[in-house]
This record gives structure tokens, C-alpha cells and sequence, in this order.
């Protein structure tokens, strides 16, 4: 009986401590070199929340967001009233820190680049009920004549697994669908976007494409204009 016990104890100790580590793939990319001659961030947060606050935007305010990253920063434009739920929960995860030390682990420079899952392999989301994800953000389309060009910044996926993914489309003529919900475009950052396409990529686990940076690319920070978005904090 007390070694049964004892069994029993290191097998819920070893679940554990799955339950709090960062996930795999994740950890594997951190173990590569730091793209652009930067240094590693802290690791990402292991925070989740079953959706995301209202943060009060007005809709006829642009809200301006620089995403730093390890190849530069991105200064990007988001339209509340594009697709006022989508913008909401991506503000809402910047404020709370949830992208800081996330990773780019798709890389296609004829045609996009995508981070903020936090496992990292184009599966994961923050927006979590245990361990059950619960995709709260509906679908919010833009206009049919929409075109996808250069700098357009989506969430990433469909209404059955969209969550806290975004992509940023890198290509010049990128024959994609607008059936995203896009939430704002670059609006200054081309050099960084140049620097990330330019890393060595290799073909992830399961894939036959090169679209795994060599080199980790994070995201270390994504910060709120508070002057752009003073409404948001009412």
C-alpha cells in the first residue's frame, strides 16, 4: 500500500508539472539563438481567461499599437469599428502583457507572418476555461472589396478555433481571403517586417514548407498608445 501511494504521488507530481510548463513546441524554439542579434525575453506568460474584458473603444477612434520584436518594432493602426470585438480582445491581451515573450513561428515572406499563439505551433490561444479553449470572438469580415495587401493585420483562423493568433500579411500580391477578421493594418515598420523574412527558415514538425525561423523570433512587448486610446481606459 505505501508504495502504491507513493507511485501514485510522483505520477500527480509529473502531471503537475506538465500542467505548468510551457508547451513544447514553445520550449523547443526557445532553445534556438535569438533572431536579429537580440536578447531572449523572459518567457511567456502561463495566464489564461475564458474572455476577454470590455475595454471601452470607441469605435471612430483608430487605437495605435507598436509590437516590439526581436528584428524591430512594428507600429500598427488597429479600426474598432472594422471589427469592434476582434480589436477589443486583442487590446485586451496587450494590456494584460499576454503576447510579452510570445513567439513569430510562421514565417512566409510571400505571405505572412503569424505570433500570439502561445503554443506556438498555430493551435493555442489565451482564452482558456480550464483547459478547454473557448474562441468567444464571432465572425467580423470585412467589406467584400477588401484587399489583403502588404501590412493587413487579421486574426488568425476561423470562427471553430479563432483566438489570440494574429497574422500580418508580408507578401505584395497575395491571392488571400478577406473571410478574416481583420483588425488594422502596419502602419510603420516595413524595415522589421524585411528583417524577418530575411532569417533562415526550415519546415516545422509535420510540414513539408520552410516557414520555421532558424532563429527565434519573440515578440517582447505590444503596447497600447494611451494618447490614441485615452478613451479606452473610462
Amino acid at each position: 500500500m505505501g508504495l502504491s501511494v507513493v507511485v501514485l504521488l510522483l505520477v500527480l507530481n509529473a502531471l503537475s508539472s506538465q500542467e505548468v510548463g510551457q508547451p513544447a513546441r514553445y520550449a523547443e524554439l526557445r532553445s534556438q539563438p535569438t533572431a536579429c542579434g537580440a536578447d531572449q525575453p523572459d518567457e511567456q506568460t502561463l495566464d489564461r481567461w475564458p474572455e476577454p474584458a470590455d475595454q471601452n473603444l470607441a469605435a471612430d477612434q483608430p487605437v495605435l499599437v507598436t509590437i516590439t520584436t526581436s528584428c524591430g518594432p512594428l507600429d500598427l493602426e488597429l479600426d474598432p469599428s472594422l471589427a469592434p470585438a476582434s480589436v477589443n480582445a486583442f487590446v485586451f491581451l496587450a494590456r494584460q502583457g499576454a503576447y510579452d515573450g510570445t513567439i513569430v513561428a510562421y514565417v512566409d515572406p510571400d505571405f505572412t507572418i503569424e505570433g500570439g499563439d502561445p503554443e506556438a505551433n498555430g493551435t493555442g490561444t489565451f482564452f482558456m476555461n480550464g483547459r478547454r479553449p473557448t474562441r468567444p470572438i464571432g465572425n467580423e469580415f470585412p467589406p467584400e472589396d477588401f484587399t489583403m495587401d502588404r501590412g493587413v493585420v487579421a486574426l488568425a483562423g476561423d470562427v471553430s478555433d479563432r483566438g489570440s493568433a494574429f497574422f500580418i500579411v508580408t507578401g505584395d500580391d497575395v491571392r488571400l481571403s478577406n473571410r478574416f477578421n481583420v483588425i488594422g493594418r502596419v502602419v510603420d515598420g516595413d524595415a522589421t517586417l524585411d528583417a524577418i523574412a530575411a532569417i533562415d527558415r526550415s519546415a516545422p514538425p509535420g510540414s513539408g514548407v520552410a516557414t520555421s525561423p532558424d532563429q527565434t523570433v519573440y515578440i517582447e512587448s505590444v503596447t497600447v498608445d494611451q494618447e490614441a486610446a485615452e478613451d479606452s481606459e473610462g
